[in-house]
């Protein structure tokens, strides 16, 4: 049986950490499963789940009205759909009125 390499076992967390302190490392914002994909096939070696992008993706202004369930959904479909580390800003989650009165 092949032996696995410590940085293969090593946290999605510590793998993109230890990038990071080896050189500059660029992330795109992505906001579904393809533009990941594309940014996985251009060569990049983690992308940022964005917020704005996201709430710009289903069309509502970037003041917290997409809810955490929403955000979570987009962010398991990007890790399913991809190799790559993956940064996630779950400030669109925020809990406000505006979010609770949103119609579906």
């Amino acid at each position: 049986m092949p032996e696995i390499s410590a940085a293969s076992r090593a946290s999605p967390g510590r793998r993109l950490r230890e990038a990071w302190a080896t050189r500059t490392l660029p992330v795109p914002g992505v906001f579904n499963a393809l533009v990941a994909r594309l940014a996985q096939h251009l060569g990049f070696e983690a992308v940022y789940l964005s917020g704005a992008a996201l709430s710009a993706a289903a069309g509502v202004p970037d003041i917290g009205l997409l809810t955490l369930t929403e955000f979570v959904e987009e962010a398991r479909q990007i890790t399913a759909a991809t190799t790559l580390e993956d940064k996630r800003a779950a400030d669109v989650a925020k809990a406000c009125d505006l979010t609770a009165r949103r119609p579906s």
